[in-house]
C-alpha cells in the first residue's frame, strides 16, 4: 500500500539537504569564513536537538569521565574536523565537485573497516568502487574550477565522516538513540570550536573589518546562516525520521538520488561551467555508489551485520 509520509520525507531530506548548499556556497561566496558557518549549525543544533528529542523517543545520556575519553572527545574532534574542511572544500571549489569527490566515502568505509577493523568483504564490493573511483578521477582531471585545496579538503572531510560513522556505529549498539549521540558530540564540539573559531575568524568577524569587502549586508548574511543552520538540521532529522519508515536498500536508493539532486541543483543556481567528460566522471561515480549499496545487500548476512551503520549512513549524521 502507498504510504504518503515516506514520500513527503524523502523531498523534505532532498529539499533541505539542496538548500544547505546552496545557502552555504552562497554565504562563502561573500562571507568567507568557514569555522563561522559551523559553529552557527552547532549552536542551532545545542539549542533545538534538547526540544525535538522528546518527539523521538530521545532519552538524555549522563555522560561519565570514561565516556569522555572513549568516545565524546574523539566524535567531537572528527565532527569539527569534517565540519570545517567540509565548508572549506565548499569555499574553493564548485558544489558539485564536492558532492562528487565525497561519493568516494564507501571506499574510505571500506578501507577503514578492512585495515583497522579487520573486517572482510565480498569481491563484488570491492569491485563496485572501481567505477567510483576512475568517476572521481575523470572528474577531477576535467574540472573547469579545480583547486588543490578544495579536493584536499574535500578527502579530508570525507575521510573524516567514514571514521565518524564507524565510531558511531560502536557507540550506538550499546542502544543510544542517534540524536542523543548528536547532541552529545555537538555540546562537546563546540567546546572544542570556540577557542579556535576565537583565535582564527572572531575579531575579522566581532570587529567587522572583514565586512568591508563584501556587498551583501550583515542582516542578509545572519539570515543566510540561520537559513543554512535550518536546512543542515532538518536534513538530519528528516534523513533519521525517513530512515525509520524504509528499507535499508530504500534509503540507500534514495541517498544516492538526494546527492545527484545536490548536484545538479547547485549547477543550476551557480551556472558553474562544466565539460561533458565533468559530468561523465560524476554519473560514473554516482553509477558506482549504486553498485555499491547493492552489493552490500547481497553480502552474506554475518558480513552485512558488521557495516550496517557505516553503510546506511551518510554525511548528515554525528
Amino acid at each position: 500500500m502507498f504510504e504518503l509520509r515516506p514520500v513527503l520525507l524523502c523531498l523534505i531530506w532532498w529539499g533541505s539537504s539542496s538548500l544547505n548548499n546552496v545557502f552555504g556556497k552562497s554565504i562563502l561566496n561573500e562571507f568567507k569564513f568557514p569555522i563561522t558557518i559551523s559553529l552557527f549549525q552547532l549552536l542551532l543544533m545545542n539549542v533545538v536537538l534538547p526540544i525535538l528529542m522528546p518527539l523521538f523517543g530521545a532519552r538524555t545520556y549522563v555522560v561519565t569521565e570514561n565516556d569522555v575519553r572513549r568516545w565524546v572527545l574523539p566524535l567531537a574532534f572528527l565532527k569539527l574536523l569534517a565540519s570545517i574542511s567540509s565548508q572549506l572544500s565548499i569555499l574553493k571549489v564548485p558544489l558539485s565537485y564536492v558532492h562528487t569527490v565525497k561519493a568516494l566515502t564507501p571506499l574510505f568505509t571500506v578501507l577503514l573497516s578492512r585495515f583497522v577493523l579487520d573486517q572482510h568483504f565480498h569481491p563484488t564490493i570491492y569491485l563496485s568502487l572501481v567505477p567510483v573511483i576512475l568517476g572521481v578521477a575523470i572528474a577531477s582531471m576535467t574540472e573547469l574550477s579545480f583547486d588543490a585545496i578544495g579536493l584536499a579538503s574535500a578527502l579530508i572531510a570525507t575521510c573524516t565522516f567514514s571514521v565518524q560513522n564507524i565510531f558511531s556505529k560502536k557507540v550506538m549498539k550499546a542502544k543510544m538513540h542517534a540524536l542523543t549521540l548528536l547532541l552529545i558530540v555537538s555540546r562537546a564540539a563546540i567546546v572544542l570550536l570556540i577557542p579556535i573559531w576565537l583565535f582564527v575568524e572572531g575579531p575579522h568577524v566581532v570587529w567587522g573589518d572583514g565586512w568591508d569587502k563584501m556587498d551583501a549586508s550583515p542582516k542578509l548574511i545572519f539570515y543566510e546562516l540561520l537559513g543554512n543552520a535550518i536546512c543542515n538540521l532538518l536534513q538530519s532529522v528528516a534523513a533519521f525520521m525517513f530512515l525509520s519508515m524504509v528499507t535499508p536498500v530504500t534509503y540507500s536508493v534514495a541517498n544516492v538520488t538526494k546527492r545527484i539532486v545536490v548536484i545538479v541543483s547547485s549547477m543550476l543556481f551557480f551556472r558553474n561551467p562544466v565539460t561533458l567528460w565533468n559530468v561523465f566522471g560524476m554519473t560514473l561515480a554516482s553509477l558506482g555508489i549504486v553498485m555499491y549499496n547493492f552489493a552490500k545487500r547481497r553480502e552474506p548476512p554475518e558480513e552485512k551485520a558488521t557495516d550496517k551503520v557505516a553503510s546506511e549512513r551518510d554525511d548528515e549524521w554525528v
